[in-house]
């Protein structure tokens, strides 16, 4: 996919680092602007499990006003249901279709508590958050979009320093990524440090322009790696990849921002079962672009799931088998991994309990691959997150 494609629209909920205010459009003649909790319509959706992209566009457009991190909305005035006509965000004739939500594992089970406590890993709303305005089959990135995504640094034989791998910020102290990227690097390399809040790697601090005003981050921050901790039954010269996970320990205890957030993991037991096939995911990272070279930007692609039989078929012949603690997405011609990071996650948007907007979960790590990346029916390979909670809860402390 040619990396000059449209670029995306900034849409900013959260206060500015900028002079430049974010600025709403008035409510219909029809509705009112009130907080999301007190609209009907919105607090239906709350309820469900993971949404489409049409509908995390729809919760955008219809923000109105934002006081202190409490969202409001444009909301039919109940006086006037009977005679107001307001989108529905189940009607075929006005969304595109996508695997029915109703047919999808919910995220709200009343009953089930996370396996990893509230205070090693954080749920929702307190992770995971990313309002989408972003434009259908963009590459790069808004300024604000993945705040959880980290660069892994290297310190080289010849003293400096390089980024070849990718990571998600999972709590204050850690970031999840691939065993791989530890195990399967030269014997000069070692591995130093984190890099979060990175957007533009050419400039620090990094600015968007959004309607003529500049939007800009603060710099980003480099937390030093104390202890790497590699699944004990990865297999690093396996073209199967088998526990191809690692949790990174950091130094200092990591300071949330806008800029820098963690995302959220699937903690519950119903997100583990779930059949990814056809459903829309999306990668991000500074991967490659469509001429071979690393993307200046962060950059992110939707990819679909793919079934287990499909992608059997094509690694099979290649003495690579695929379990179910994998996941396969992929396989479209120019469109894969390459645009994330290896190491990097491998993502999927759904509601939780008491929140109105959509949050992200960590359902992947990226693995592998072919080695042409985009090759067509030849699926990326992402580590099944929901398979190793346990194991990542007891490697917290």
């Amino acid at each position: 996919m040619n990396p000059a494609i449209l670029f995306l629209v900034i849409f900013s909920t959260l206060s500015l680092y900028t002079k430049a205010q974010r600025s709403y459009p008035a409510c219909g003649d029809q509705e009112e602007c009130t907080v999301h909790t007190a609209c009907d319509e919105f607090k239906k959706l709350t309820v469900k499990g993971f949404l489409t992209k049409d509908e995390r566009k729809y919760f955008s457009s219809k923000l109105c006003k934002n006081i202190n991190h409490i969202y409001h909305v444009c909301c039919a005035r109940k006086m006037d249901e009977t005679r107001t006509t307001v989108l529905s965000l189940t009607t075929e004739s006005t969304l595109q279709t996508e695997p029915s939500l109703q047919t999808e594992p919910t995220l709200q089970t009343e009953h089930t508590q996370p396996t990893i406590p509230r205070s090693k890993l954080p749920t929702a709303p307190n992770c995971g958050f990313h309002i989408d305005n972003r434009i259908v089959g963009g590459v790069e990135t808004s300024i604000e979009d993945y705040p959880w995504i980290a660069k892994i640094l290297y310190l080289k034989s010849n003293n400096k320093t390089g980024s070849h791998c990718g990571g998600s910020l999972i709590n204050e102290r850690y970031v999840l990524s691939a065993a791989h990227c530890e195990r399967r690097i030269p014997p000069s390399w070692k591995l130093t440090a984190v890099r979060l809040g990175d957007w533009d790697t050419r400039t620090n601090p990094d600015c968007q322009k959004f309607n003529n005003e500049e939007l800009c981050n603060d710099p980003y921050v480099d937390v030093d790696v104390i202890e790497i901790i590699v699944h004990p039954e990865y297999i690093p010269l396996s073209p199967s990849q088998p526990n191809d996970i690692m949790m990174l320990k950091l130094k200092d205890t990591v300071e949330f921002s806008k800029w820098i957030k963690p995302i959220c993991l699937p903690h519950d037991p119903s997100v583990g079962g779930i059949d990814f096939t056809k459903l829309s995911l999306e990668v991000a990272g500074f991967g490659k672009t469509d001429n071979a070279t690393s993307s200046n930007v962060k950059m992110r692609l939707d990819v679909d799931g793919v079934d287990q039989e499909r992608c059997t078929g094509y690694y099979g012949p290649k003495s690579v088998s695929i379990t179910s603690y994998q996941i396969c997405a992929g396989g479209v011609e120019g469109r894969d991994s390459c645009n994330g990071d290896s190491g990097g996650p491998l993502m999927r948007s759904g509601s939780f309990p008491n929140t109105i907007y959509p949050h992200f979960l960590l359902v992947g790590i990226v693995s592998f691959g072919p080695k042409k990346c985009g090759t067509k029916d030849a699926p990326g390979v992402y580590t099944r997150v929901s398979e190793y909670i346990d194991w990542i809860n007891s490697n917290i402390n």
